[in-house]
């Protein structure tokens, strides 16, 4: 495994239109593969499931390549980072035990070779890769390194590390367990061994939030449930922002990703009979179905169904799953900005294989 550079710094932006307006941009349609997609970098390259493997697919070639296992036969795709490394669970041989690896151009790394179980969710430039581990029976928040031994969060509550920023703060949700037996979730930022909860949701309440998103300002996104529906938020620094639904009947909503200029993507159901699509929010305007920005001139605008948006980039390129009205197949699909009004400069950070 190479040593990845750690002389980093932010991603810097240059919004070259000023304020970005969701209803003026139209994107392509960029077909990549059956199954879902889980994150998007800076290159458009992404990591993905198809059935019981992950997957890595490179815009700049278009090929697609099948993540091995870590022995067994099955694996799934957690994250992805600027430098093409796919993070995720992987059944070791027999198909008893699941570790959490890092895969590199071919090569796939057990990141807990000694543990009883464990995954990675997300992955940063700097090859801080996050997720849980299993300590006794419970699931507990984990960072992982390769070669290196598998650090606990010292807090010792149960959960999971989501996502990481290019600095490395780390959001994730902490485990509540009722009288009652039922168990809800918590959102929590950790920072330099610091915790902090952005939840404004107090123990007591029957409630759930969940992180998905973080971007390079401590942006955090996600969502909180109840036993009767879903609800959108916007976490920053604490404070909690809802903003609305694709429907005027529901406010089942899911944020699952961020990008450095706050565009925000996921998915929203549009009726009570769990119809969804995906969508597009920016701080200040309106919640978009994502559908609605497709080129109409597109080859794929009339067939294509965007279902959910997974992940957002810093050029404005989506990750999204959709169905092909023709075959009925659920498949991912990347959008491209036809005309892009963000422009991405990285000062520093780049990855040397790129």
């Amino acid at each position: 495994m190479r040593t990845l550079t750690r002389d980093l710094a932010l991603v810097f932006l240059l919004l070259a239109l000023g304020i970005f307006d969701a209803r003026a941009v139209q994107y392509s349609i960029v077909p990549v593969s059956p199954g879902y997609g889980v994150g998007i970098n800076n290159y458009g390259d992404i990591a993905g499931n198809n059935g019981s493997r992950a997957f890595m697919w490179t815009y700049k070639t278009r090929l697609l390549q099948t993540v091995r296992t870590l022995g067994g036969t099955r694996n799934s795709a957690g994250g992805i980072n600027d430098c093409g490394e796919v993070v995720g669970s992987s059944e070791l041989k027999g198909d008893n035990i699941a570790h959490a690896f890092v895969w590199y151009q071919g090569y796939v790394s057990d990141l807990d070779p000694h543990g009883l179980s464990s995954g990675a969710a997300a992955i940063n430039n700097a090859g801080v890769i996050v997720g849980s581990a299993i300590v006794g029976t419970e699931s507990h928040p984990a960072t992982f390194r390769p070669g290196k031994p598998v650090i606990i969060d010292p807090h010792g509550f149960r959960g999971v590390f989501r996502a990481i920023s290019f600095s490395g703060v780390i959001v994730g949700s902490r485990t509540i367990k009722f009288p009652n037996g039922l168990e809800y979730s918590r959102t929590f930022m950790w920072e330099k061994g610091v915790v902090t909860q952005l939840s404004g949701v107090s123990d007591d309440a029957p409630v759930s939030d969940e992180p998905y998103g973080i971007n390079d300002l401590g942006d955090v996104v996600g969502t909180y449930w109840n036993h009767w529906s879903d609800g959108f938020v916007i976490y920053y620094h604490g404070s909690q922002t809802g903003v609305g639904s694709l429907s005027t009947e529901l406010n089942n909503t899911s944020a699952l990703a961020i990008n450095n200029a706050g565009i925000i993507v996921g998915v929203s159901e549009l009726h009570a009979n769990n119809d969804q699509h995906a969508f597009l929010y920016r701080a200040g305007t309106m919640i978009e179905d994502l559908n609605n920005l497709i080129d109409p001139k597109d080859p794929l605008a009339r067939y294509v169904t965007l279902v959910r948006a997974y992940g957002v980039n810093d050029s404005g390129w989506i990750l999204a799953s959709g169905t092909d009205s023709r075959s009925g197949a659920e498949g991912v699909y990347l959008l491209t900005v036809k005309d892009p009004p963000i422009q991405l400069q990285r000062v520093t950070g780049a990855c040397s294989h790129h």
